[in-house]
């Protein structure tokens, strides 16, 4: 009886565990960026995973960085200015009326830059450390104060 309550336990221990760590990637902020190479931008980020150009490869294919004989870094910067508009209205009915209002608003997302760093150092012939510094999230949005 004792195992028994022991599994069940467990299992609804990794159940609580998964939905935990479900939920807090779903409420991520921002717009994915993908931004991480501009080597890999160029080619649109085609077979990114399987050519180990630079220190970038990590972000796709980690055991890539086992095929650089000597250290290597790359330092990527980008500017993103996404130039957001919101066009519409939106209608507010109460048994008494209804009300139009204006939806609209320029701009709400201001420029960003966004930077980016990989380094890559082999041991040995069979240890690599590599260390990856990006943001995956950014460029936030940021309606008027009074905006409907």
């Amino acid at each position: 009886m004792i195992t028994k309550q022991r599994k069940a336990s467990a299992i609804a221990l990794a159940i609580q565990s998964s939905l935990l760590l479900f939920s807090a990637s779903s409420s991520a902020a921002g717009f994915y960026l993908h931004e991480h190479s501009s080597n890999g931008l160029g080619r649109a980020f085609a077979g990114q995973a399987a050519m180990p150009e630079n220190a970038t490869v990590q972000y796709a294919n980690p055991a890539a960085m086992a095929s650089f004989d000597k250290a290597n870094l790359s330092i990527f910067v980008s500017h993103i200015e996404p130039g957001i508009d919101v066009e519409g209205e939106v209608t507010i009915s109460t048994p008494a009326n209804s009300v139009t209002l204006d939806a609209s608003q320029d701009d709400i997302s201001d420029g960003e830059v966004i930077p980016a760093a990989f380094y890559v150092q082999p041991l040995n012939d069979k240890w690599t450390f590599g260390l990856g510094l990006l943001g995956n999230f950014g460029v936030s949005t940021d309606f008027e104060p009074n905006y409907n």
